[in-house]
């Protein structure tokens, strides 16, 4: 699913359901940073714009959560 549509879907989802759905994408991208990191240490060859790519994304998500946070406001 590309980035755009994902954001959409975030938005028009159910708050509770969005805010669990978000924390767990938030963990799993982290995740996957910390694999990619390790595979630099070791020396493995790796995708390292993945990096850069899970960052944006986390911060996208966040942003998001923002805006719900000042919308219940």
């Amino acid at each position: 699913m590309k980035i755009k549509e994902q954001l959409k879907k975030f938005r028009s989802m159910d708050k509770k359901e969005l805010e669990k759905e978000l924390n767990e994408k938030i963990a799993d991208l982290k995740e996957e940073i910390f694999n990619i990191r390790f595979q630099l240490a070791t020396s493995h060859s790796g995708d390292f714009s993945k990096i850069r790519q899970n960052k944006r994304m986390i911060a996208r998500i966040k942003t998001i959560m923002t805006e719900m946070q000042t919308v219940k406001k």
